[in-house]
């Protein structure tokens, strides 16, 4: 059996349509159709019941899928290990940034840059999560994002920068009265949430923070994605949401006001990469970032609370 055929079925297993799975593998839908056509004949029997409109596995194929899931993650684990290994010996160092996180990270990596000016460096985006698997999947050395969107084995988290929470409003909401809102008065509010697939972890510790805060699950009403949450809740007819301040700074010229909360939550910021990758540039970044970066303690100011807990390994900055 082909990994391009096994790749082809698991696609299409996974898409339940050709023409999306064609899509992802960037193939033509002929294309894509004539591998697993293939993969059929090879194995004498058919994959997928196409008599109806929607495409179903058959026995055989739900036999396959799992065996043919294991075959391509080796694949990629491998090609992976190799891009890695292959970049740590040319001096280049591949950069997730993370979305809506200006300032630090792109002062970090241009101090880096300048006092190693032979070290290609590799740049991408995108939000924690994706960010966070790209470091997983070794298509990044290292990846900027927030501290508490998960743990994996194996991969190293260290908090550089916290940013305070606040809440958003329209400005002759009720609560614009107030200098500062207790979070319990929150209770009952129409909330603004982050979409799903940005940060879910995070996401889903800021509502627990609200919920033992103000004594009830938030009342969300719309997810938005963190770049359009200011301008929704601007239009929203009353509803509220929590972001930076640094965020909700930016977002008063779309019309809408922010208030600190009592107590204030705190976001944590910073970076994440793999204990064993072997990369040199890596190290030397890292060494950077002991020169430059600010060094957090476990504890906060009074008043102040982490929506997530760190991970305990965060401090760590050596690749081992």
């Amino acid at each position: 059996m082909e990994l391009r055929h096994l790749r082809a079925f698991v696609e299409v297993a996974a898409k339940g349509h050709f023409g999306r799975a064609a899509a992802a593998l960037s193939l033509t839908q002929p294309a894509l159709t004539l591998r697993v056509q293939a993969l059929e004949k090879e194995l004498g029997a058919d994959l997928f019941d196409r008599s109806g409109r929607v495409m179903r596995l058959t026995r055989a194929g739900e036999v396959l899928l799992p065996h043919a899931k294991r075959l391509v993650q080796v694949e990629d684990q491998a090609l992976a290990e190799i891009k890695q290994h292959v970049a740590a010996k040319e001096g280049k160092l591949r950069v997730a940034y993370l979305t809506l996180w200006d300032g630090l990270p792109t002062n970090v990596v241009s101090m880096f840059r300048r006092g190693h000016p032979r070290v290609k460096i590799e740049t991408m985006s995108g939000y924690s999560s994706e960010n966070l698997e790209r470091v997983v999947k070794r298509d990044a050395d290292l990846a900027f994002l927030t501290i508490g969107v998960g743990r994996r084995p194996g991969v190293v988290t260290r908090v550089l920068d916290r940013h305070p929470l606040v809440v958003i409003m329209a400005p002759n909401h009720h609560l614009a009265a107030r200098d500062s809102v207790p979070v319990a008065a929150l209770r009952g509010e129409r909330f603004i949430g982050v979409s799903s697939g940005v940060n879910n972890a995070f996401a889903k510790d800021l509502n627990t923070w609200l919920t033992r805060q103000m004594g009830e699950p938030p009342r969300i009403v719309a997810s938005e994605p963190p770049d359009q949450m200011a301008s929704a809740v601007a239009t929203s007819g009353g509803a509220v949401a929590v972001m930076t301040e640094t965020r909700a700074l930016a977002g008063e010229s779309v019309g809408i006001v922010y208030r600190k909360l009592a107590p204030t939550p705190m976001i944590e910021y910073g970076i994440a990469f793999r204990k064993d990758n072997p990369s040199h540039a890596l190290a030397d970044f890292l060494e950077a970032v002991d020169d430059s970066a600010p060094t957090f303690t476990d504890g906060l100011p009074a008043g102040y609370e982490a929506v997530s807990r760190s991970s305990p390994a965060r401090a760590a900055t050596k690749t081992a």
